[in-house]
């Protein structure tokens, strides 16, 4: 899958509007609200100890929100009792019934680095370690490292200068070192803000990086310097003003393919389709390419089937921003080394994919398990509400 080449924001009443395009085709699209104050993954808080879970090997803590946060402690080695003050991070929003999940273990995600300032590792991210030009920044990040923190160089690093990654290591040495002083006031609540939306776009997003970023109104450059700060330098010579009634791809095309993006059929242009299709606990993937002509090799036909759909699963799993456990219910064949080159191709694909993401084995049945971070409500969940007569089932029942 590509990397997004524009991006497009617009202001509408009170919401942002962030799409991300390469060339024809929407890769990512998000709305939010300018006065949206919820807790965001990345916040940091000092909380106070409620009660511990033995059982669970958990902890609740009260962090100053209408209801406590769920800490998990598997691999936190320190010990900790009841009533006691605690530095957490949030790791996942709240959803649904689910409470806010915590971590102890604190980290700062910037855009060359991660900084782990209770941590002493040093470690490079895959995409980076296997590239050999990358060496000069790699060497230049283990010379200006600490003996007590801890480093993780990112892909983004090698595009950026070495004054820029001192830079923002400094930066956030400065604001562990400011969270340290302020938890000594024994106030519960939020010690850091991992930002607003618009920096967290362009930041998970590689919004950065985009060749163009186009704007709808000319305010938006004085906003986003004020919510870029010390990033709006990266962005300021491709930022460009252009009402949106002369965008291209225009607004028609995007609500077009929002609006395919939230059917569940997907149509491809060699004649086979997708279906994809979510329920509260994971998302399904199948691959339908009809029936296999007689005079061909079955196996080379499906095995050709299937990798012609792997670039548009990767695009819809990123368009609809579908998370947590995803299941692609491959067409099956027989030969081993057809299975694993198919494996093979299906991993490139998420390589430019901004979301961590983990791939399972093709399973026996010819099944991908595979799983993706969580990042802010679905495509379909920004888009639509639930039905109040069906209660979201899409059907409702007989009167018996």
């Amino acid at each position: 899958m590509n990397s997004p080449e524009k991006l497009f924001i617009r202001k509408q009443d009170d919401f942002f509007i962030t799409s991300f395009w390469y060339q024809s085709r929407l890769l990512f699209y998000q709305k939010y609200s300018t006065s949206e104050l919820a807790p965001t993954k990345g916040d940091i808080y000092l909380g106070r100890i409620l009660s511990l879970e033995n059982s669970l090997n958990a902890a609740f803590i009260d962090i100053g929100l209408d209801q406590p946060g769920f800490l998990d402690l598997q691999g936190y080695k320190k010990p900790i009792q009841r009533g006691e003050f605690i530095i957490v991070q949030i790791i996942r929003q709240a959803q649904g019934q689910k409470l806010i999940k915590l971590s102890p273990k604190i980290k700062f995600t910037g855009l060359s680095i991660i900084y782990l300032p209770e941590d002493k590792i040093l470690k490079i991210s895959k995409n980076l370690k296997q590239d050999s030009k990358a060496l000069p920044i790699i060497d230049f990040v283990t010379q200006i490292k600490n003996q007590n923190e801890g480093l993780i160089i990112r892909r983004n690093a090698q595009t950026l200068e070495t004054d820029f990654i001192l830079k923002e290591v400094n930066k956030f040495r400065d604001l562990w070192q400011t969270i340290q002083n302020n938890k000594n006031l024994s106030k519960i609540g939020k010690l850091f803000d991992d930002g607003n939306h618009m920096w967290r776009i362009l930041r998970d997003q590689q919004g950065f990086f985009v060749d163009h970023i186009i704007i709808s109104h000319r305010n938006l450059i004085s906003i986003l310097q004020k919510e870029l700060s010390f990033y709006y330098s990266l962005i300021e010579e491709k930022i460009l003003y252009q009402p949106s009634s002369h965008w291209v791809p225009n607004l028609t095309e995007e609500q077009e393919q929002l609006e395919q993006a939230l059917n569940p059929y997907v149509e491809l242009d060699s004649g086979k389709h997708l279906i994809i299709e979510s329920n509260q606990t994971l998302h399904t993937i199948d691959i339908n390419a009809g029936v296999a002509p007689h005079h061909h090799d079955k196996d080379q036909y499906f095995f050709k089937s299937n990798i012609e759909t792997f670039a548009e699963i990767a695009l819809q799993i990123r368009l609809r921003n579908l998370h947590g456990i995803i299941i692609i219910d491959t067409i099956n064949i027989s030969p081993k080394e057809l299975k694993e080159k198919m494996m093979h191709i299906f991993k490139k694909m998420f390589e430019n994919d901004p979301s961590e993401i983990w791939i399972g084995h093709l399973s026996a049945l010819g099944l991908i398990e595979m799983t993706r971070q969580y990042y802010g409500p679905t495509l379909k969940e920004q888009l639509t509400k639930i039905c109040k007569k069906c209660d979201g089932l899409g059907y409702t029942s007989f009167e018996i």
